[in-house]
């Protein structure tokens, strides 16, 4: 759940707009944000009009200009994939550098494929809750340093585990 900072209403995550790795990309819900939108386009009608129809002669005059412009996004979202790609592969090297050699590999292995499992589980009777393994005490955190041990990881929804971030409380 998260407040929205428009209309300050607690909504759940599915009420956000996505980064495909579960970051918000904007601080309000789709409803207020939509609404903002249509506000938008019905105070300014004649220049969303002239967009409109200066993007859809462009397209007639040039059938290249879309070739090029499917090319450019799809450039884009290779360029977004080695980011992350990038960003999961120090996350993986983080991990296997706080595994020590007495975690139990098994246990924890089983463990993400229960995770799987009861996603699946979930999907098969037609309900869609995504589920995370988390970290208990984070791999990397400015005041503790977790380590990638059976006894500290946990299955969570993915909302709570997005809610929950990298947030550690000393007690």
């Amino acid at each position: 759940m998260k407040v929205c900072n428009k209309c300050k209403i607690d909504k759940s995550f599915e009420m956000y707009y996505t980064n495909t790795d579960g970051s918000l990309k904007h601080p309000w819900c789709k409803t207020c944000l939509l609404a903002k939108n249509k506000e938008y386009r019905e105070a300014n009608k004649e220049k969303c009009r002239a967009i409109s129809r200066k993007n859809s002669a462009r397209y007639r005059q040039d059938p290249e200009f879309v070739k090029k412009e499917r090319e450019r996004i799809n450039q884009w979202r290779l360029d977004n994939l080695d980011k992350h790609a990038a960003k999961e592969a120090r996350r993986r090297s983080l991990k296997l550098k706080a595994t020590p050699d007495w975690a139990d590999h098994n246990y924890i292995n089983d463990l993400y494929s229960n995770c799987k499992e009861a996603e699946e589980l979930f999907a098969s009777v037609g309900v869609d809750i995504k589920f995370h393994v988390d970290h208990i005490v984070p791999l990397k955190h400015s005041k503790v340093c977790g380590l990638h041990v059976e006894h500290n990881l946990q299955i969570l929804t993915a909302e709570e585990n997005m809610k929950k971030s990298n947030k550690f409380e000393v007690k």
